[in-house]
C-alpha cells in the first residue's frame, strides 16, 4: 500500500543504452543520488538510489531491450516474450520531492531514450503536473495506512487459534472485513 509509480517500455537501439546509462549517472552525480551497474548478461542494468525512503529506480534491460523488473530478474521469472514488464517504485514514504524527481528522470528516459514509455503514476503527478493533487493523494494515502495500522492494532488475535502465518491472515481478512462492514466498529463497542 502506497503511492507508487509503475513504467515498462522498449528501448529502440540497443546502442542508445550506454548512452542513456552515462546520461542517468550524471544526473545521479548531480542529485547525489547512489548508483549501481547490473552486468549480467543477457540482462544488464542501471539502478538508482535515490535516498530518502524511496524505493530503487532502475532501468535494467533484457537482450531485446525491454525494460525489467528487478524482482523478476532477481527470482529468474523475467520473461523478455511477455511484453508486459512493468517496473515499480514506491515513493509513499519518501518526501514528495522525490516523487516529482522520479517522474522528471521518467520524462527525460521518454524523451529521450525511450519514446513508447509507459508510465502510471498513482501520485497522478505524471499525468497532471498539479503539485497540489500529488500532495493530496499522499495524504488520503498516509491517512488510509494510519487507519488501517489503527484497526489492526486494535484487533485482539487468540493466539491459541492462530498458530501460523496463514490462518492469521486469513483471520484478520474475515476480521477486516467484517470491521468495514460495520462501518469500522469493532463488535465490542456495540
Amino acid at each position: 500500500m502506497g503511492i507508487t509509480i509503475h513504467y515498462k517500455g522498449r528501448i529502440d537501439e540497443a546502442a542508445e543504452v550506454q548512452d542513456m546509462y552515462d546520461a542517468l549517472i550524471d544526473i545521479a552525480d548531480v542529485m547525489q543520488w547512489k548508483h549501481l551497474f547490473l552486468r549480467n548478461e543477457p540482462i544488464n542494468g542501471l539502478i538508482l538510489d535515490l535516498g530518502n525512503k524511496c524505493e530503487p529506480v532502475s532501468f535494467i534491460f533484457d537482450e531485446k531491450g525491454g525494460l525489467c523488473n528487478p524482482l523478476s530478474v532477481a527470482v529468474g521469472t523475467h520473461d523478455s516474450s511477455a511484453g508486459d514488464n512493468w517496473v515499480s517504485v514506491k515513493t509513499q514514504f519518501a518526501p514528495q520531492d522525490i516523487h516529482v524527481s522520479v517522474i522528471k528522470l521518467l520524462q527525460f528516459i521518454k524523451k529521450r531514450y525511450i519514446p513508447d514509455l509507459e508510465v502510471v503514476d498513482e501520485g497522478q503527478f505524471w499525468e497532471t503536473g498539479d503539485r497540489a493533487l500529488l500532495d493530496e493523494n499522499f495524504a488520503k494515502v498516509k491517512a488510509a495506512i494510519g487507519k488501517l495500522a489503527q484497526t489492526l492494532a486494535s484487533i485482539e488475535v487468540p493466539t491459541s487459534s492462530v498458530d501460523t502465518a496463514e490462518k492469521l491472515a486469513e483471520f484478520l481478512e474475515l476480521k477486516l472485513k467484517d470491521l468495514f462492514r460495520k462501518g469500522g466498529q469493532d463488535s465490542d463497542s456495540e
